[in-house]
């Protein structure tokens, strides 16, 4: 009958660790991340042959092992590990660590009101798709969000570091798993508080896919340390979704009698994949373009994105298709001599590297409508630019400048030449009153010969733009401008002059989902 007993007994015995595995699994769910703060790990190379302690870093053919035993970083080649156990323990009850130098360490800061400090500090010890787990140097584990991360520096410490742990391992008697139920007592198994394995990995794939992970998840915080450096901030383009409308009072650029703006409704749909990794934007509707040559919403389509040193954005508008024909200025548009501008077209591209910014305009086209009082002409051009940008956290600031010329025969034979030249000065301060500031300088010139007439103008523009959180679900905004225009032109050959100052005032309203 002692067989039949035994075996009762060992079946027991498993069935009441299994109801203790469940009981663990219930109160780490029910208490969140406090509950069991760090996994430890027992991992056998052999039957009844375990080392304790916690997985640390892993590469192509083997895991760096830091052991409770001493504080030993080892390394322990993949292929011999037959069988991984994991321990939920609210502490880690090590001494110390004897060779640091063998692993990477890191230091993590977060931009907090504005302020970069440090987060925490420590070696990567577990890893979820939105979180992080450190270990300290003082035993300590901290779990951040990958999103909560603006900056990291990787060393590695040249000297042995001790825990103040309040307890050692020999504290604590980890409770082998069920299938290895007899082996002996080891250095392991001393202690009066009992702790059982929550999750067990037995086959040879679970413990490659394992290991995997946390080697794929290690070289993706490596590569937070790497790209780093080609961005101003982790996110240039975050993840979100908005739907808005802007409605200007005394818009002159933005749209036509043909080619309407206000209250044409804007879809924004920003992605970022992670930080400091691919990001996108796109614009469909009428907003802004922060980089063209006048400073009112007009109707757009935008694709702009953002991967390691490299950026490029392509602008055009809708309206070319659309209104075909109408899409001209009209005479009606305009109430005496005076040059009226549209994007039509715009092709950026660049390389980032820290906080500069470097950028090349492309088929960076313009319609422009120029009327002398008694005719007119539509001239559609293209504006070689160049620019250079500065961003922190903090504020940024945008300087581009450029110029395009046309020279061609009329339709009687006539040759013609137009000179237009354009800058832009942005300068942002982001988060000031909970606010978004952008304050525009734009200049202008333009020179227009023909045999039909001559036209010279000169615009500066001052615009103030703000963006304002009311809710997480709500943002209002808008901008006001004054437009200083001078021009000179010939009306029946005789020279004239005229000068005026254009305020206009935009109003914008989104929804974010």
């Amino acid at each position: 009958m002692e067989a039949p007993l035994n075996s009762s007994f060992e079946r027991t015995r498993a069935a009441l660790q299994m109801v203790f595995t469940v009981t663990v699994l219930a109160v780490g769910l029910s208490l969140g991340e406090s509950a069991w703060a760090i996994n430890v790990n027992a991992i056998y190379t052999a039957a009844c042959q375990r080392d304790v302690g916690m997985i640390m870093q892993v590469d192509d053919q083997s895991i760096h092992f830091l052991s409770l035993e001493g504080g030993k970083v080892k390394t322990v080649p993949k292929h011999e590990i037959i069988y991984l156990a994991y321990y939920p323990m609210d502490i880690l009850p090590i001494v110390g660590i004897a060779n640091p130098e063998e692993l990477d360490y890191y230091q993590v800061y977060t931009s907090a009101d504005d302020v970069v400090r440090e987060l925490t500090k420590g070696w990567p010890i577990g890893f979820t798709q939105d979180k992080i787990a450190f270990l300290s140097p003082e035993g300590e584990e901290a779990v951040v969000s990958r999103r909560s991360i603006f900056s990291l520096t990787e060393t590695q410490l040249k000297s042995a570091r001790r825990c103040p742990a309040k307890r050692g391992y020999r504290s604590y008697l980890f409770v082998h798993p069920y299938q290895f139920r007899d082996c002996p007592n080891d250095q392991f198994a001393e202690g009066p508080t009992k702790i059982y394995p929550q999750q067990i990995l037995s086959q040879p794939v679970m413990i490659k896919r394992e290991l995997d992970e946390f080697q794929t998840e290690a070289a993706r915080l490596k590569r937070y340390y790497r790209e780093q450096k080609f961005y101003p901030v982790p996110e240039v383009h975050s993840n979100v979704t908005s739907l808005g409308l802007w409605h200007t009072f005394g818009y002159r650029h933005g749209g036509s009698s043909k080619r309407v703006s206000n209250f044409t409704p804007v879809l924004t749909d920003s992605y970022s994949s992670d930080i400091f990794d691919y990001q996108h934007t796109f614009v469909a509707g009428s907003a802004p373009i922060m980089t063209s040559a006048h400073e009112e919403p007009q109707v757009h389509s935008l694709y702009a994105f953002k991967a390691s040193y490299f950026h490029f954005s392509a602008l055009a508008d809708p309206n070319l298709i659309l209104v075909g024909r109408n899409y001209k200025w009209q005479d009606s548009d305009f109430e005496g001599p005076d040059d009226k501008w549209n994007n039509v077209t715009q092709i950026e591209m660049g390389f980032d590297f820290g906080h500069y910014t470097f950028q090349l305009y492309l088929a960076d086209a313009y319609q422009v409508g120029i009327h002398n009082g008694l005719e007119m002409v539509n001239e559609t051009f293209g504006v070689n630019r160049l620019g250079l940008t500065y961003r922190n956290h903090r504020w940024g600031i945008e300087a581009s400048a450029g110029a395009g010329e046309e020279k061609d025969e009329e339709g009687t034979g006539a040759l013609y030449t137009s000179r237009l030249s354009a800058r832009r000065l942005n300068l942002t301060m982001y988060r000031l009153w909970r606010a978004d500031w952008t304050y525009s300088l734009i200049r202008r010139e333009l020179d227009y010969q023909s045999s039909r007439f001559e036209y010279d103008s000169e615009a500066v523009v001052h615009a103030l733009y703000v963006s304002y959180p009311w809710t997480r679900r709500y943002r209002l905004g808008g901008f006001a401008s004054i437009e200083s225009h001078s021009n000179s032109f010939t009306q029946s050959l005789v020279e004239n002059s005229d000068s005026a100052a254009h305020f206009k005032l935009g109003l914008n309203f989104s929804l974010n989902f």
